[in-house]
């Protein structure tokens, strides 16, 4: 390791304070330490801002040991606050997890954060807690557009010959989430289930280390836009909705299925309505400007007050079709 790059001497620096704070007894001596992580914070932050990297800089590193850092300074402050209690004869009821923002070195990315373990042992349990945390993030995000979205798990793992720590990570594959996944299999199936088929296979590699703790669950989110320019966004609607025959789905070739699904609405026909030839063009009838395509649902809005319209949008999730927008 290049020590001699900020990610490389962060790395150094995260081996340091792993040792130190199994050694930490008095509140003296965390809080000496919490001053010592906010400062490399905000070092490592500074740093990523200005997204000046040479060749020996590795910037998932980077962002990696950023979210280790957060996750070490949760970790003391909750700390002190429990010798605080303790110190104050006061009942002790400490939080299991924390959400975190982490600056990420990726300018593509919506958000990236950490899912804080504070005092949950066993992993399952942790990532089945993390959930709620999760789910309350990418609702909000979905707001914005459709996503894309991994996690890594981070934990210390111990050989017990020889007593040495070690940081491990376990990534899930990016899968897509719109507004009409069903977040909780999606979660099982893209979180639960990979990472705890993940952990297993490390265990039985006879590799000899051993889980000592649940770091965080690390949640990179970003922007997934399925189809751009030349190719045609145009969907299927489900056999269900079809067999009702109450629905309009105009059969375009470009990504503006958007401003079909309006022209349509504005300009309805008794036969062959799901040729776009059977309508006006929307370049004709509809203002558009400065929107992308295809569109993202904050941009509705603004397409809304441009032409002055109520759009109603509705998702289907399994066989329920209910209202979004």
């Amino acid at each position: 390791m290049n020590i001699n790059s900020v990610s490389g001497t962060s790395s150094e620096l995260i081996k340091v304070i792993r040792k130190a704070i199994k050694l930490l007894k008095t509140k003296d001596e965390i809080t000496r330490h919490i001053h010592l992580l906010r400062n490399n914070i905000k070092y490592l932050k500074k740093f990523i801002r200005i997204q000046i990297y040479t060749v020996n800089e590795n910037p998932l590193r980077l962002e990696s040991n950023l979210s280790i850092l957060k996750c070490y300074l949760a970790k003391l402050k909750q700390l002190r606050h429990t010798l605080d209690k303790r110190g104050a004869g006061v009942a002790i009821r400490s939080r299991n997890l924390q959400w975190h923002d982490v600056e990420s070195c990726f300018n593509g990315r919506l958000l990236t954060g950490i899912i804080v373990n504070l005092n949950i042992k066993d992993p399952l349990v942790f990532l089945k807690c993390a959930y709620k945390s999760f789910s309350i993030k990418i609702n909000s995000m979905l707001r914005q557009s459709m996503l894309k979205v991994n996690v890594v798990l981070a934990g210390h793992f111990i050989q017990p010959h020889n007593l040495e720590l070690d940081l491990k990570t376990f990534a899930s594959k990016n899968a897509i989430i719109d507004v009409g996944t069903d977040l909780k299999q999606w979660y099982k199936t893209h979180v639960l289930d990979k990472l705890q088929a993940k952990l297993e296979e490390f265990a039985e590699r006879d590799s000899g280390w051993a889980l000592q703790e649940i770091l965080h669950l690390k949640v990179n989110i970003n922007s997934y836009i399925p189809i751009r320019g030349g190719v045609s966004t145009y969907v299927k609607v489900p056999h269900f909705i079809a067999m009702k025959r109450a629905v309009v789905n105009v059969i375009n070739n470009d990504e503006y299925c958007f401003l079909w699904a309006i022209v349509s609405a504005l300009f309805p026909v008794q036969n062959h309505n799901y040729r776009v030839s059977s309508y006006p063009h929307f370049s004709d009838v509809l203002n558009y400007e400065s929107i992308q395509f295809p569109i993202k649902l904050n941009d509705i809005s603004k397409f809304e007050k441009l032409n002055n319209l109520s759009i109603n949008l509705y998702c289907v999730k399994g066989k329920k079709c209910f209202h979004f927008y």
